[in-house]
């Protein structure tokens, strides 16, 4: 069953480790998620309740990941998985070296700091879960109250092996049993790709970069127009602008103003 994405190697089994929640909200999501997809059959996915800590648990998963032919291992949540401080650098380095003994792919999911700037979208805790991981991706989502749809944008902050790929945006549409009740089971969950910076309040959480290209989209500006609606210091746009040229992405009139040529 591919959702979305392009497959790039034969599906195997995964399994799915989970601090967070239980084993019927974890198949009414998959079954949901599946509805939409053909063939609609859901994937082979093993779920596991976890209390332990993932390096108490090592061991167990290891056979697990072999009796079933596990290829891929799901962790949810770092935070939980850990066993002890999120600060503490030895906590995170044991979960990393146990995720490592499972030698197939894995895929942490964790929280993000409350700091502001910069730091807003780095993984709770010890630097060593941004220091360890090879490639990480974090999650902003815009859904109004009382609507039944989100909007998410996925951005690349890191990439060891390879260059770090755009933004990404995706609309998620929920079906639900009964949709004037927040706790109705779902029916169905329709993700289809859509542009990040089309949504405002996820443009608005974007690089400059992004930023500026969600309010150039289909007009031109001075630079200075551009610095009051994005509230972006006029350096920052200046050499935003600068890039976005030197790489084909904007041009300028004989007015001076930058619009886009190009998106992702």
């Amino acid at each position: 069953t591919n959702i979305i994405g392009t497959l790039r190697a034969a599906a195997m089994p995964v399994l799915y480790l989970d601090w967070e929640t239980d084993d019927r909200t974890q198949k009414e999501r998959v079954r949901a998620i599946c509805s939409s997809a053909t063939p609609t059959a859901v994937p082979p996915i093993y779920y596991r309740r976890q209390v332990a800590s993932l390096p108490e648990s090592a061991a167990e998963i290891r056979r697990i990941i072999h009796q079933l032919g596990i290829g891929m291992v799901v962790v949810d949540s770092l935070a939980a998985a850990r066993g002890g401080e999120p600060e503490s650098a030895e906590v995170t380095n044991q979960l990393f070296n146990a995720a490592a003994s499972f030698r197939v792919p894995w895929l942490g999911i964790d929280h993000v700091t409350k700091a502001g700037g910069a730091d807003s979208a780095k993984p709770f805790g010890s630097v060593f879960t941004a220091n360890r991981a090879r490639l990480t991706w974090s999650v902003d989502k815009h859904q109004e109250a009382d609507t039944s749809w989100m909007t998410v944008a996925l951005t690349n902050r890191k990439s060891n092996n390879g260059r770090k790929m755009g933004r990404i945006g995706y609309r998620l549409d929920f079906e639900t049993v009964d949709e004037t009740d927040p706790q109705s089971p779902l029916i169905s969950i329709l993700i289809a790709r859509t542009a990040p910076m089309a949504d405002p309040e996820l443009a608005r959480r974007g690089t400059p970069r992004d930023r500026i290209r969600a309010i150039i989209a289909d007009r031109f500006l001075r630079p200075k127009d551009i610095e009051d609606e994005t509230t972006l210091p006029g350096g920052t746009v200046r050499a935003a602008l600068k890039w976005m040229r030197e790489h084909g992405e904007v041009g300028i009139d004989d007015d001076g103003r930058y619009g886009l040529l190009r998106t992702n």
